[in-house]
């Protein structure tokens, strides 16, 4: 049984162990943020005949654009055997974690033929990485992302190899899926198509360095980028059609530049230390402890390049396209996230869920240069390089699974998010669910509040456009409207206090000292209605 076999079962296993840990972490339900709210009410709709509809911030139900619609969909067919879409939302999420350690597995053993410790220590990394194992374990649309991605690579790569169409055709497919899923999957079709016009394939003897001969050979490959760029990109762009024939715009997205500030860059700064051996510590720790990190593996990286001798394509080494891929990848999809948030989502953060793809294509890059480090060494060498990178990767496994297990042990007590008890048990619920159907609800928390209660709410007014950073320039209107509506039809304010994040609404304080707000006489003292007239 050769070592890639041997590996293979052992990734298996650690997939099965995937699943199950999954499963135990949402013993008392699937994650809820706010994002979930909207996946998990397309799918309900769309379980029960209404089609791919959601509650919008103004307590309309209105077509599904923001988000594009595989997952819920997804959820919807779990569903239809019976279960709540919540219920089906943690299968589904479970059997995704055990196919994302299985496809990394096989991605780091296809890159290396005779490896057994590489391939099982990247897919047990990819099962004890508290940002892995926390994304698995929310009702978010990433853990398909992360599969559809990793497959099309996968089939891609394998079309280098043996110039098969049907792989070409699958992996086409499969990152068209991976758009369906994400709008920002087509940086992989990006980076499919930049491999087929620029990429040489391991068992093809280079043309050399010319110019012409390499713009000769872009030119032939230019038709084979063409049709797998147009199999990809076309379901993209029948939604987009659907998208804008339905709303006004394509993905109701408003572009607006605000660009790169030092918070957000700190912020990836520190979503990358957390990769390494520190996890959520104190900030100047996480960051010196980063630093050194860097340093350490820098010096290697250099006693490496000094040391070593060509690299020689063996039965060690890489044979495959795949990690090109995946660094074309990585550099497209971080090229799309600081465009996205310079000209679209100035509230977003290069944070460990929107850098998880990157994470995972390390998981598997990673060993792979480990692997290249060590076949350009001498004997000589070797012995001592080996031994410090087994103690890395001792120190890294040894990391992510404790930070794994305590991670585990938090969660496993109750629910995240809006389906936590904190958030399921309040006397607010109680009261919503007696007023009147005619009564009209505002808050900070209108998702939750309709998650939570089915009730419609309406989102109070932005005082900061959300995502571009500019000043409402409606605001003083959209306040007068929510006043006179909730004194013509009655009804309530409802402010959480554990929603900072959404400091982009109006604040609370505004309530009573602008609009003169009085407080709702119950037992909850963050319920608010216009002062009678």
């Amino acid at each position: 049984m050769s070592k890639n076999t041997q590996a293979l079962i052992v990734t298996t296993l650690l997939a099965f162990a995937g699943l199950i840990l999954v499963l135990d972490a949402t013993r008392k339900g699937i994650g809820v943020q706010a994002d979930s709210t909207v996946y998990l009410d397309a799918a309900r709709n769309l379980t029960a005949g209404s089609g791919l509809i959601v509650m919008s911030p103004q307590a309309e139900m209105v077509p599904l654009t923001h988000y594009p619609p595989l997952y819920p969909v997804a959820i919807g067919l779990v569903s239809r055997f019976g279960v709540r879409v919540e219920t089906a939302a943690r299968l589904l999420n479970a059997g995704l974690l055990s196919l994302n350690i299985l496809l990394v597995g096989v991605a780091v053993a296809f890159c290396l033929r005779n490896s057994f410790w590489l391939p099982v220590l990247a897919a047990f990394l990819m099962l004890m990485a508290p940002d892995i194992l926390g994304i698995h374990t929310l009702a978010l649309s990433e853990p398909l992302y992360l599969a559809t991605t990793l497959a099309g690579f996968l089939c891609l790569a394998l079309y280098f190899e043996n110039r098969r169409p049907l792989f070409l055709l699958a992996a086409a497919i499969s990152i068209a899926l991976s758009t369906l899923t994400r709008y920002v999957g087509v940086t992989a079709i990006v980076a499919g198509c930049l491999a087929l016009l620029f990429v040489e394939p391991w068992n093809e003897k280079s043309p050399g360095l010319a110019l012409a001969t390499i713009l000769n050979r872009v030119r032939r490959r230019i038709p084979l980028a063409f049709v797998f760029g147009l199999i990809a990109v076309l379901p993209l762009v029948c939604l987009s059609i659907r998208n804008r024939l339905v709303t006004s715009g394509v993905a109701d997205r408003q572009l607006a530049f605000h660009p790169m500030n030092g918070a957000k860059i700190i912020s990836a700064f520190s979503t990358v230390a957390q990769w390494l051996l520190l996890g959520k510590i104190r900030f100047d720790l996480r960051f010196g402890g980063f630093v050194l990190e860097c340093i350490a593996l820098a010096a290697v990286a250099m006693f490496v390049w000094k040391r070593g001798r060509p690299v020689a394509v063996s039965d060690t080494t890489s044979k495959s396209s795949l990690p090109a891929l995946l660094v074309l990848f990585s550099v497209a999809y971080l090229a799309m996230m600081i465009f996205t948030i310079t000209f679209f989502e100035d509230d977003s953060a290069l944070d460990a869920r929107r850098l998880l793809p990157v994470h995972v294509a390390l998981l598997v890059l990673g060993p792979w240069a480990a692997s290249i480090a060590l076949s350009r060494l001498s004997d000589a060498d070797l012995s001592r390089v080996r031994l410090l990178m087994i103690a890395m990767a001792v120190l890294l496994a040894g990391s992510y699974g404790l930070r794994g297990t305590l991670w585990l042990r938090t969660v496993r007590q109750d629910a995240q998010g809006f389906a936590s008890r904190t958030w399921g048990q309040p006397r607010a619920f109680g009261y919503i669910l007696k007023m009147s159907p005619e009564a009209v609800i505002y808050s900070n928390g209108f998702d939750a509040i309709h998650y939570l209660t089915g009730k419609p709410a309406h989102m109070v007014p932005e005082k900061i456009i959300h995502g571009t950073g500019r000043p409402n320039p409606h605001y003083d209107e959209e306040l007068q409207q929510m006043t006179s509506e909730l004194k013509a039809k009655g009804g309530v304010v409802l402010y959480f206090k554990n929603l900072e994040e959404r400091s982009f609404l109006m604040p609370e304080a505004e309530l009573v000292d602008r609009l003169h707000y009085v407080k709702v006489p119950v037992e909850v003292t963050t319920f608010y209605a216009p002062k009678p007239d």
